[in-house]
C-alpha cells in the first residue's frame, strides 16, 4: 500500500513495461514495476533546486507532467528511455538519464527563476513561468506549455 498525494499530468511507458507518474503533492516521481509494485523513483520530497545528482534524492516542487524519449542512442542503437519531469513549482524542466547508475537528474530547461526571459538562447538560460506539459516532435525538438506565460515555447 502506496500512500500516495495528487497525481497530475501523465502516466509514461519506458521500454522495459515500467509505468512513472508524478506525485506532486509529496514532491516526488513514482514508478509502477513490471510486477505491480508502486516505488519511489525520484525525489525525498523537500523542495530544493540542486542539479546532477543521483535522481532518488532529487528534489521537486509540484512536479507535473512527464515525457519519456524512447529513441535510440546513436553510440550503442539503446533506448534512451529519459525522463523529462515539468518541475512547476521551481520554474524548471528535469532530465533524468535512466540508463546510467546511478540514475542522474539534470537541469533540462529554466533558471528557477519564476518570469519571462529567453527566446532564442539556450534553454537553461530562459525563465519559466510554471511549466506544465511537455511532448517531443518526430525531430527531437521539445514544446512544452508555460503556463503562466501563456505561451507554447
Amino acid at each position: 500500500n502506496a500512500t500516495m498525494g495528487t497525481t497530475i499530468g501523465s502516466f509514461i511507458e519506458d521500454s522495459n513495461g515500467n509505468f512513472y507518474f508524478s506525485d506532486s503533492n509529496n514532491k516526488r516521481i513514482r514508478f509502477i514495476n513490471v510486477q505491480g509494485f508502486v516505488n519511489n523513483f525520484a525525489g525525498i520530497g523537500n523542495i530544493n533546486k540542486l542539479d546532477g545528482y543521483d535522481a532518488f534524492f532529487g528534489q521537486f516542487n509540484n512536479p507535473n507532467s512527464l515525457f519519456i524519449d524512447k529513441r535510440k542512442n546513436n553510440n550503442n542503437n539503446q533506448n534512451r528511455n529519459e525522463i523529462f519531469i515539468c518541475d512547476s513549482g521551481n520554474h524548471k524542466i528535469k532530465k533524468i538519464i535512466t540508463n546510467s547508475k546511478p540514475q542522474i537528474l539534470f537541469d533540462f530547461a529554466g533558471t528557477g527563476i519564476q518570469g519571462f526571459f529567453g527566446e532564442n538562447i539556450p534553454a537553461k538560460q530562459a525563465q519559466l513561468n510554471d511549466p506544465f506539459s511537455i511532448t517531443q516532435d518526430n525531430f527531437g525538438n521539445f514544446y512544452f506549455s508555460d503556463f503562466e506565460n501563456f505561451r507554447i515555447r
